[in-house]
């Protein structure tokens, strides 16, 4: 098994850095591995659908307030809720942390 729960990033210089460039481009980077044998980082990257910013200034404009609720890491959502023009965002949302934010 490979990923944090495995390893301590800080200990795989390599990886870790892999995984800064992936996240600081807005992606969600994610080892390539078998045993403890790490192969590489492929870069996983949502799209961001053409025309979203234009609708959040308009939700914006209506009074309504836009936040983005992710499983990411806090920089590749931060990377995203810039691209998506959302007024603030929640990374490293569980499940359960979702369901609660959105029903406050």
């Amino acid at each position: 098994m490979c990923g944090r729960s495995a390893f301590a990033y800080g200990d795989l210089p390599e990886l870790d850095a892999a995984y800064q460039r992936v996240s600081q481009l807005g992606g969600t980077p994610l080892a390539v591995c078998q045993n403890n044998d790490i192969y590489g980082v492929i870069y996983l990257k949502d799209i961001v659908k053409p025309g979203i910013k234009e609708r959040f200034d308009q939700l914006r404009r209506m009074g309504v307030r836009t936040i983005m609720l992710t499983g990411d890491n806090r920089i590749t959502a931060s990377v995203i809720a810039q691209e998506a023009g959302v007024d603030d965002f929640i990374a490293e949302a569980t499940p359960e942390d979702k369901i609660e934010v959105i029903q406050k």
